[in-house]
């Protein structure tokens, strides 16, 4: 077996993982709708997964109780080369036609507390423009959400860490998420190679996906991170990658080199698979190494009584993402 030189490095002066879009596909494509999902253990925890929409996409409608989500049809995709417009995505590719929003995917580590990847937000102050969207997923109908009830939609109220070099943000939201449970985070930091993996998210950006067919493909004990052959696409930075022989969330999907799609024969856009003995891995953080942060935060809610959190449910002037996406 050829080694790579891992991307992840033990100082922490740097990058801990490249920040790289995460995309590709290994072998055959894994991804299933969430309620497809034949294990029902990661049917449950799917429900603590959330999209990252910005405040602008999301308008709150306080009378009728619920949400609309402003999405497009997956229809066209952006290659790597900007200089190239978009493409139009073949008829055949998988979800097309899906709508398609959220930026990032985040998962619940606490009663208000999400983490996501850091490169998820510009800078801490996009925190106020963000909204966290649990529930965004294709019911057993087959039909795909275009409104959420407002009690599945939550304010980023603060970012209790923001880090470059592990590309990790933490968030507060601005209440208790009700009705869902934060997901069981490993402390172990170590995981053999050939291990079985699941992620779960919103790759890009459509509604929730369970990918169960990853597997370990190297680990660096002494590192931050470890590689992973997982089905991936942007939207799937801030994903919670799962071992299935504990159902303890591992890491957090941030990085993979590209491209994640070509054009084809007929000029139409199609998702690029690469074999499954490809050296392109998906970077994961370890949640070894992102605990300290999150149980300092969880320490802080034990130790002081919290003051109700102001409502950050009003539209804000103006979201940076936008701004830089338009520019």
């Amino acid at each position: 077996m050829v080694r790579k030189a891992l991307l992840c490095v033990l100082v922490l002066a740097g990058p801990a993982c490249a920040q790289e879009r995460v995309s590709t596909l290994f072998g055959a494509d894994g991804r299933v709708e969430a309620h497809q999902s034949q294990d029902a253990r990661l049917r449950e925890m799917s429900r603590s997964v959330a999209a990252v929409f910005s405040a602008r996409q999301v308008s709150m409608d306080l009378h009728s109780g619920w949400a609309h989500l402003r999405t497009s049809p997956f229809v066209r995709v952006q290659l790597e080369d900007f200089r190239i417009p978009p493409l139009p995505l073949s008829p055949r590719e998988r979800f097309y036609g899906q709508p398609s929003g959220g930026r990032c995917t985040a998962f619940l580590v606490g009663p208000d507390l999400v983490a996501t990847a850091g490169h998820c937000f510009l800078s801490p102050g996009q925190c106020r423009f963000t909204k966290f969207v649990f529930g965004f997923a294709v019911k057993k109908s087959g039909s795909a959400p275009s409104r959420i009830p407002l009690q599945d939609v939550y304010s980023c109220k603060t970012l209790l860490e923001w880090r470059g070099d592990l590309d990790f943000a933490l968030a507060r939201l601005d209440r208790p998420v009700v009705g869902r449970r934060s997901l069981m985070l490993s402390r172990r930091g170590e995981i053999s190679e050939g291990t079985p993996l699941a992620m779960i998210g919103h790759p890009m950006g459509l509604p929730l996906k369970i990918e169960p067919s990853g597997v370990v493909s190297e680990n660096s004990f002494s590192g931050s991170c470890f590689e992973a052959h997982l089905d991936s696409f942007p939207g799937n930075s801030g994903s919670p990658v799962i071992n299935l022989a504990s159902y303890e969330v591992e890491g957090l999907a941030v990085a993979v080199p590209g491209p994640h799609f070509a054009a084809g024969p007929a000029g139409a856009a199609q998702a690029v698979k690469l074999p499954e003995s490809s050296l392109k891995t998906v970077k994961i953080v370890k949640m070894s190494r992102l605990l300290p942060v999150i149980d300092k935060a969880a320490l802080k809610d034990r130790l002081k009584s919290r003051a109700p959190g102001k409502s950050l449910l009003n539209q804000p002037p103006r979201d940076p993402w936008e701004m830089k996406n338009a520019s």
